[in-house]
């Protein structure tokens, strides 16, 4: 709309408004015209009625012309001021709308920031709310630091952990004042690199003091807050988790049962003080490996709980003995090693055997028991030749094993000649594991001859190693490798099952051997099988074999180790229709209070006592086998006379009325082919070869 401009006179004034052209010219000459009618009127009216115009009324003409144009005029002034100021008034209506509306929009622009202001207000007192409840409740210690370590700004978590109030960490010199001093110049140093380069956050870990004094350690996070001259620092309380990777450690590389180092440990230890006396050629070390004897038969008799008091008793003993910079370790079972360190000389290593020796000789009491402990000893008194710290345990594990091959109860100094025999049981024992795998042993059988007519009753299966590329191997040699890995029990169950099945073989070959039995001896392993019986009773079925041709032979020795669980598992097996053969009795601990109750069938009298028959000069040794043959008979038990080689023995026997013989006077072992060739009757089955006859090919070695 355009702006009008005021003009108090005149008509050429344009309206602001559209107003038409002639009502607005007769609105605004309108009383002009009707003076001048009105004049016009008066001298026409003066000319009809006949008076001349005079100047009077020339003057009343002009008169009422002028006041009619005055009036005219200030009617028009009038209006035109009329118009103005309602036009006026219009066009500040106008204005003042339009200013009204660009304040109401302005106020609703105002309202509207105000509201934002508002809402960012609101936000930023939320934000701030939130941040305070998580910078309060974080559920760990929060600061805020100058770069300096100056304590700024800190939550309650870290008040209550460190026990210092907002006052005592203002006034302290930097939280960092609480840390060692040798972390101080460290952090100090990553705050300003920090603050300099923008890095990312520091991770570490470090022991604070407490107000109560107490070290703390905590996982520290430290973060350079942008834009700002301060530092954002984060504690977490790591005290529980590293006084638990503190008892982890302990547990990984110490034994539960004796708190002593573990073999891991021992290990490193050992390797240590190996490496620091190749830099110093001077520094003499020692170690003994140590092996309870018979320490199995304590466990099995007395009970695993007394059996770990014992393992505990005795640990406490040995520490007794060394000094603090020795070091006992229980290496596993019942097998310890002591490392004595930086010793003067190979003397101070006699002494502590002696005080070891001596201190065992005395019994140890465990819940009113007094138990003597004897121990086999391996010694490598100077170890400094050694590149490696497994060598020297493997060579002091060696002579520990003479030790114990020697009887136990004494200590044996390394030779390199136990290594030989220690590697060579190693390589038996790898070999014997791949023979058997590939079915490289083989059954030899030696008769069984009845005294009263010299037939054959039975046959013992004797367990022979046909080894590839050393020939038959001796049992002598093997069984006893066997017995120490374990690996006699599936030998074991090899033997039983192959002679079952060559006993049921001949019997349906030869009917003549339907009264024969095989005899199959059981290692105390296999003895201490869970699944015996039922090994057995899935043999005899698979097999086919009657159980009354089948005769399991076990040491007195393992019989009397747990003699009433011995009592019921041969009743077991007996009620089956197994006889049950006493082998090398005389040679064990033979308690007769036990043997009566027994369900045992023969007794096998050992070979060392038949061998001294004819040859031995003290009067004993015949009344040991007469009262043995004697002992037998008042139990009703068959005996078996091993290891007959001699007619004066064969006869000796025959008087006192032993049923049975075994030896080289009869028969060798033999494999199962030269015994069907060359001494079974094809028709009869019957064997062929006479007693005292010997077949040249035989096998020479005893079984």
């Amino acid at each position: 709309m355009s702006k009008a401009t005021f003009k108090p006179f005149g008509d050429d004034m344009s309206p602001i408004t559209e107003v038409p052209r002639l009502r607005s010219r007769l609105e605004r000459y309108s009383l002009v015209i009707v003076g001048l009618f009105i004049s016009a009127g008066f001298l026409g009216a003066n000319t009809l009625v006949g008076f001349d115009a005079d100047m009077s009324t020339l003057i009343a003409v002009g008169v009422v012309f002028f006041f009619s144009l005055f009036a005219q005029t200030l009617i028009n002034a009038h209006s035109d001021m009329q118009f103005r100021l309602a036009e006026s008034n219009r066009v500040l209506e106008s204005r003042v709308s339009e200013r009204t509306l660009d304040l109401t929009r302005i106020n609703v622009q105002l309202t509207d920031e105000i509201h934002l202001r508002q809402e960012a207000e609101r936000l930023l007192r939320a934000s701030e709310s939130r941040y305070r409840t998580i910078f309060e409740n974080a559920g760990t210690a929060i600061m805020i630091c100058d770069h300096q370590g100056q304590v700024l700004l800190a939550n309650s978590q870290l008040h209550d952990m460190l026990g210092y109030t907002a006052e005592e960490l203002r006034d302290s010199n930097g939280w960092m004042a609480f840390m060692e001093v040798g972390q101080q110049a460290r952090i100090l140093r990553w705050s300003v690199e920090n603050h300099a380069t923008g890095s990312s956050p520091r991770c570490f870990e470090s022991a604070l003091q407490c107000k109560n004094g107490e070290n703390k350690h905590f996982y520290v996070t430290m973060a350079t807050i942008l834009g700002r001259p301060e530092v954002l620092v984060s504690l977490v309380d790591i005290s529980e988790l590293k006084q638990a990777e503190r008892r982890l450690f302990h547990q990984a590389f110490h034994d539960p049962l004796t708190d002593l180092p573990n073999r891991a440990l021992f290990m490193e230890v050992l390797d240590m003080t190996l490496r620091r006396s190749r830099r110093n050629r001077e520094c003499l070390f020692s170690v003994l490996y140590l092996d309870i004897d018979r320490f199995k038969y304590v466990n099995d008799s007395m009970g695993h709980l007394f059996g770990d008091q014992l393992l505990v008793r005795f640990a406490n003993a040995i520490k007794t003995c060394l000094r603090d910079s020795d070091t006992v370790a229980r290496m596993g079972g019942d097998e310890f090693a002591v490392l004595l360190d930086n010793v003067q000389g190979l003397e101070y290593t006699d002494v502590v055997v002696e005080r070891i020796t001596t201190m065992l000789r005395k019994p140890l009491d465990i819940n009113g028991h007094e138990i003597f402990c004897a121990v086999s000893m391996g010694i490598m008194a100077d170890c400094r030749a050694y590149e490696n710290a497994d060598d020297i345990i493997r060579d002091a594990d060696a002579a520990m094993y003479e030790a114990k091959s020697a009887g136990g109860d004494c200590c044996k100094m390394f030779e390199k000649r136990m290594y030989r025999r220690f590697k060579r049981v190693l390589e038996l024992e790898t070999a014997m594991r791949k023979a058997l795998e590939n079915e490289e042993f083989v059954l030899h059988y030696q008769p069984i001859v009845s005294m009263k007519c010299g037939g054959v009753s039975s046959f013992e299966a004797l367990a022979r190693w046909q080894r590839k590329g050393f020939g038959l191997t001796p049992p002598a040699e093997f069984i006893p490798v066997a017995e120490e890995t374990g690996l006699i029990l599936p030998l074991g169950r090899w033997v039983l099952a192959k002679a079952c099945e060559q006993m049921s073989l001949w019997q349906k070959t030869y009917p003549a051997l339907a009264d024969c039995s095989v005899c199959v001896n059981l290692s105390g392993r296999q003895f201490k099988d869970p699944d015996l019986e039922e090994h057995i009773m899935q043999v005899l079925q698979d097999t086919g074999l009657s159980p009354k041709s089948l005769k399991l032979e076990i040491t007195e020795n393992e019989v009397m180790h747990n003699p009433e669980r011995a009592i019921e598992l041969l009743g077991r097996i007996r009620k089956l229709g197994i006889k049950i053969m006493v082998d090398d009795f005389g040679t064990g601990y033979s308690s007769l209070s036990y043997l009566h109750r027994f369900p045992i069938d023969v007794l096998k009298l050992d070979r060392n006592f038949v061998d001294r028959l004819d040859t031995s000069t003290v009067p004993s040794d015949r009344k040991i086998v007469e009262a043995i043959v004697a002992l037998a008979h008042g139990l009703n038990l068959e005996v078996v006379a091993e290891g007959v080689e001699r007619v004066a023995q064969r006869e000796f026997l025959a008087k006192l009325n032993c049923q049975f013989a075994q030896g080289f006077l009869y028969y060798r072992p033999m494999p199962p082919e030269m015994i069907r060739e060359g001494y079974l009757d094809k028709s009869s089955g019957k064997i062929l070869m006479p007693p005292n006859t010997h077949h040249p090919s035989l096998i020479s070695h005893h079984p």
